[in-house]
Order: C-alpha cells, then structure tokens, then sequence
C-alpha cells in the first residue's frame, strides 16, 4: 500500500500477493491484465501472472521495473 500511494500506472489496482485469486470478479471485467512490482526483476509480477494463467486466465501479463519504468518508456 505504501509503495502505491507514492506512485502508481494510471488505472492500476494494488492487490497484495496474498490476496490474489483468479475468481476475483475484477478480473472478469478485464480485457488486459498486468502486473508489475518495483523490482527490476519482476519476480512477483512474473509470479501472479503465472497463477493467473495456471488457472485458465489467458489476457495475463508481466511487466517488471514499476511505474517508473513505465513512465520513462512513455517518453
């Protein structure tokens, strides 16, 4: 949550690790999902991204390096 608060992807939704599950019904209402974390990595965006497509959800991506990589790539 703090990390959110100091910046975020517009549109985008924290959910904790924790609390992901691919019956949440937000997902439904997705035609794109992407997740991302701070980390150059990615590890946990590439890990809920894995969950989501293990079961069944197909419209599932992964973006590392945060909202701050994404603004620099818009530039």
């Amino acid at each position: 949550p703090e990390r959110y608060k100091a910046g975020h992807i517009p549109g985008a939704i924290n959910i904790p690790q924790a609390e992901l599950n691919s019956y949440d019904p937000r997902f439904a209402r997705m035609t794109r999902i992407v997740f991302y974390h701070e980390s150059i990595s990615g590890l946990y965006a590439d890990m809920a991204t894995k969950k989501l497509m293990g079961d069944g959800i197909g419209n599932v991506y992964s973006f590392g390096g945060g909202w701050q990589a994404w603004e620099r790539q818009k530039e």
